[in-house]
């Protein structure tokens, strides 16, 4: 059964009204052409959120044990999460994780501030501060030159059994004054013990050994990407499954994402259409509402889908690949905020 007790952890009380979507357009770029099949009927684009609605303090927190319907718009500190639109079969989308840092938090970065990786430290350059719209997130300062080595942070793991629900869904928010110049991994959603390019990440002996606790002894994994072309970033991913057509997973072919906008909140969604018995999956990013890239036709779980017995996400924000070999382009600023794990 789905994991309520993980429910909207460490989110504390609802702050005031906010859109979880900027008001801006999205870039051009469009959508993929329909394939007629699908979450959301034809490559539904997710609708925007609307300026009106009930007060994210009167929402309040829902019971832990009953999960929440995305029509409720279930509020955090300060970010909300509406419905991104109702996948094939008439299901509806419950929210099982959420927090308005990615569960980055100030105890989190004292704890990792002196972590060695490829001789840097990668959590120097973050932060917990708001942004300039005053909303809460994570603040990573990325000056020209930095090698950006992945933060790494495991989020709550949320026990969850494939029979319940076929679409596993990953919203983050992020604001950047610039664009890092190369291609990178923003951040994993992820099930079971999560297969991330040729192997398993999570490892019986692994401080994540929960994860085998819960019975999973197999596991599935996309990242959304941060592609480069002409010195711009975009959107992307980089899926493990089955058929994956390299040791380091498989790049969406179908995509036709925009640039990454500059200066202003980016909504990113990652679907995983876990499949069936009978039908095969998918994994779809979306740019602010937009779909702009998919892999179809995969088989997610490398054995069995029932033996990925967890979802959770995995902030990495990299470069690479190999930093070392990328450095970063712009002197910029990077927020992130906003971070809901729901299913249907």
């Amino acid at each position: 059964m789905l994991g309520g007790g993980a429910l909207l952890a460490g989110c504390g009380r609802a702050g005031s009204l906010v859109r979880d979507e900027p008001a801006d357009p999205a870039p051009d770029g469009g959508s993929l052409p329909s394939d007629g099949g699908g979450w959301g009927g034809a490559d539904a684009e997710i609708p925007r959120a609307s300026d009106g609605g009930a007060r994210a303090e009167d929402a309040g927190i829902p019971s832990e044990d009953a999960g929440v319907a995305a029509d409720a718009h279930v509020a955090l500190g300060a970010w909300r999460y509406d419905a991104i639109g109702a996948p094939a079969g008439g299901r509806a989308w419950t929210c099982l994780l959420g927090h308005d840092t990615g569960e980055v938090t100030e105890s989190v970065v004292a704890a990792n501030w002196d972590r060695e990786k490829n001789g840097t430290f990668p959590w120097r350059r973050v932060s917990i501060a708001p942004a300039p719209d005053g909303r809460p997130a994570f603040r990573e300062e990325l000056p020209a030159g930095y090698i950006c080595e992945p933060i790494g942070l495991w989020s709550t793991i949320v026990p969850f059994d494939n029979d319940d629900a076929r679409y596993v869904h990953l919203r983050y928010h992020e604001w950047t004054t610039g664009h890092t110049g190369q291609a990178g991994k923003r951040h994993l959603l992820y099930g079971g013990r999560s297969w991330v390019a040729r192997g398993y990440e999570v490892s019986p002996g692994s401080n994540l050994s929960v994860s085998a606790a819960l019975g999973s002894t197999d596991g599935w994994g996309v990242n959304m990407m941060r592609p480069v072309a002409g010195g711009e970033n975009y959107l992307g991913t980089l899926g493990s499954h089955r058929e994956q057509d390299s040791l380091f997973g498989s790049v969406a072919k179908d995509t036709s994402s925009p640039r990454t906008p500059t200066g202003r909140w980016v909504v990113y969604d990652v679907v995983a259409d876990l499949g069936t018995a009978s039908e095969r999956g998918s994994y779809s990013a979306y740019m602010d509402g937009v779909l702009v890239s998919r892999q179809r036709g995969i088989t997610p779980a490398q054995r069995d889908l029932s033996e990925c017995r967890c979802l959770g996400w995995r902030i990495r924000n990299m470069i690479g690949g190999t930093p070392a070999d990328l450095p970063n382009r712009d002197d910029h600023v990077r927020y992130s905020g906003g971070f809901f794990l729901c299913v249907a």
